[in-house]
């Protein structure tokens, strides 16, 4: 029986590294886009969005939805990122204690935030800016952080029952 928990644990945290390099190459093909590109994207959603919200919405509440719309995407992006990542330190089976394999998850994090504003330097029509890596960092926090709570409180209700 332990040993096959051991194999379908094993897959999960397989199947969860996976997971997780589809999601950095995700990050990594929207960072990549040139400005233009980007922008008519993020663009083109905030149109949809203010006229569900504003109903016939003018100029400024369109750019005031874009700009969200933009600083949300880091956020969420990270968050997802920082939560499956969180739930490989918790699913790994391995001697270096779970709380090491957090802080070495959140460094992990940390790099992947600021590497991503970063690079963009380098991609025409794009910028690089201090305050989109700190959504990128709250956003992965967030994510960990949920993850890192359950934890803890599942270790609680095993110690009390």
């Amino acid at each position: 029986m332990r040993i096959g928990k051991a194999i379908k644990n094993q897959r999960g945290v397989i199947c969860l590294l996976g997971a997780i390099c589809l999601w950095l190459l995700l990050i990594f093909f929207l960072s990549t886009q040139n400005g233009p590109e980007t922008a008519n994207t993020s663009e083109g959603m905030a149109s949809v969005i203010a006229k569900i919200i504003y109903g016939t919405p003018d100029a400024i509440q369109v750019d005031y939805v874009h700009s969200e719309i933009r600083r949300l995407a880091h956020v969420v992006l990270f968050f997802i990122l920082g939560s499956m990542i969180g739930l490989v330190c918790v699913k790994v089976r391995t001697r270096i204690p779970v709380w090491f394999r957090f802080l070495a998850g959140y460094g992990f994090l940390l790099f992947c935030s600021f590497f991503d504003e970063w690079h963009k330097q380098f991609i025409s029509g794009r910028h690089n800016q201090f305050k989109d890596a700190l959504l990128n960092v709250r956003g992965c926090t967030i994510g960990l952080g949920i993850i890192v709570v359950i934890y803890l409180l599942k270790k609680l209700r095993d110690a009390i029952m």
